[in-house]
């Protein structure tokens, strides 16, 4: 199982240059989990940048992977994932849901760099 960051994920749908790595992850990795915060920051994030069908279809193709709700247990893993490492809400929170399923994290995000379990993308 595998959790991608918004991060990757954005630059995956804006054509960016780690666009084939996602794909070829896509296809072949398994399960692909998406925290349910992932889903609010990317098409919040293409819609400002590209358009609203962009977000659309952003939007849709996350969902087509396994969505994770933002569960109460979850929340309080998060909250002390995010007080030990110094993470913002939303990290902590993507970083919680690898965790919680032991699943690897693939990121482009420097807050993630040297993490146990994380796949970092410069």
């Amino acid at each position: 199982m595998t959790v991608l960051d918004s991060s990757l994920w954005i630059d995956f749908f804006r054509g960016g240059s780690h666009r084939e790595t996602v794909l070829s992850l896509l296809r072949s990795a398994g399960e692909v989990l998406v925290p349910t915060v992932c889903l609010s920051e990317v098409p919040r994030f293409i819609e400002r940048t590209l358009t609203s069908a962009d977000a659309l279809r952003a939007a849709t193709a996350m969902r087509a992977q396994t969505v994770v709700d933002l569960t109460a247990d979850l929340a309080v893993q998060s909250a002390r994932i995010g007080l030990k490492h110094r993470l913002p809400l939303a990290d902590s929170i993507i970083y919680a849901t690898a965790r919680m399923y032991d699943a690897g994290l693939w990121t482009m995000d420097t807050d993630f760099q040297g993490f146990p379990e994380v796949v970092y993308f410069d």
